[in-house]
């Protein structure tokens, strides 16, 4: 996988993890639309609000 996929990923789980909000948000439109093109819809949603990233995963890219 990519560096940036990996990122990606990792940005993603950290966000269904954060609470049961967004992991059941999320997690439907991994059933509905499949993972691949979930994280194509979670990339654009984080370059939209870059404020909803986890402090985690901020910390992690400074």
């Amino acid at each position: 996988m990519k560096e940036m996929n990996i990122s990606l990923l990792e940005a993603f789980i950290e966000t269904i993890e954060s609470s049961r909000v967004n992991r059941e948000r999320w997690l439907k439109k991994v059933g509905q639309i499949g993972l691949e093109q979930t994280l194509g819809e979670y990339n654009k949603y984080i370059q939209i609000n870059p404020a909803k990233v986890s402090n985690d995963r901020k910390q992690r890219s400074q």
